[in-house]
């Protein structure tokens, strides 16, 4: 990522109990174990924080960021990262074009309210992805990204209580599927999107600066009665790597899932 990244994005991890602080945070650079690297907590209006180190990340440097909180209950230490630092860069003024995949018919998991984590459920669905301008493609692994469907943001989870990491779907970074539900045996996975064509875009922030950056668009016609079957299982299941509790690196920083108040209905655009 750029050097001239504005922090470490980070969030405190469910069922670490009070040691989940920000001050339990260690930065190191890789030639230099041992030394830690002061970091200054921004807490951001969701509740996460953005850690600026004292002194600015190098290019050509490695770094090891590792989290000393301890699990209240299995008293699991908190995990380590290590990433690579690459020359600054300008914000790009856009992300780029996205690509959608011919619309098919497939199985997936989603998130329910009916008592279970999840169900499964018949779909006919697109899969999105962002193909990043020049500009942007330094900056992929620190943006935020968030789909929106005809102007509204648009959500999907493939189980009650497994979120993807901030600025991220269930299927990736830059990356998502769109969906209309064709059939389900459990009402309360939710209608997805209507059938019909659907205007799709990206929008991307990074945390620490107030830049707001947009996708083209492009269309998706969704039919459950045209799509034909796809030869595989299309649908993130709720033990795929992006459903594990592990940590990830965003924003050159450590970010857990942490359980939200709310886990409802899984798969329609944020009203």
């Amino acid at each position: 990522m750029p050097a001239n990244v504005p922090g470490l994005y980070w969030r405190p991890m469910s069922g670490f109990g009070a040691s989940a602080k920000p001050e339990n945070v260690v930065l190191e650079n890789t030639a230099a174990p041992g030394v830690v690297i002061a970091l200054t907590a921004r807490q951001l209006a969701n509740g996460d924080y953005l850690l600026v180190p004292s002194t600015p990340l190098a290019a050509g440097g490695g770094y090891r960021l590792t989290d000393l909180s301890m699990c209240a209950q299995t008293q699991d230490r908190g995990p380590q990262v290590v990433f690579q630092v690459g020359p600054e860069a300008p914000l790009p003024s856009s992300l780029g074009a996205l690509s959608a995949a011919a619309v098919g018919v497939t199985e997936m998991n989603l998130a329910t309210t009916s008592g279970s984590c999840f169900s499964q459920a018949t779909v006919a669905q697109s899969s999105i992805e962002l193909v990043p301008a020049s500009a942007a493609a330094p900056w992929l692994d620190a943006l935020h990204f968030e789909t929106l469907v005809d102007g509204k943001p648009w959500h999907f989870f493939t189980s009650i209580g497994v979120q993807p990491a901030p600025g991220t779907t269930p299927v990736g970074r830059a990356r998502d599927r769109v969906f209309e539900v064709c059939a389900s045996a459990d009402p309360h996975v939710g209608e997805g999107l209507a059938a019909g064509t659907h205007v799709v875009t990206m929008q991307a922030t990074l945390p620490g600066t107030t830049q707001v950056m947009m996708s083209e668009s492009v269309e998706v016609k969704l039919s459950c009665a045209e799509a034909q079957p796809e030869g595989e299982m299309g649908g993130c299941s709720a033990g795929g790597p992006d459903a594990a509790g592990g940590a990830v690196l965003a924003l050159l920083g450590l970010i857990r899932r942490r359980a939200r108040g709310s886990a409802g209905s899984s798969s329609v655009p944020a009203r």
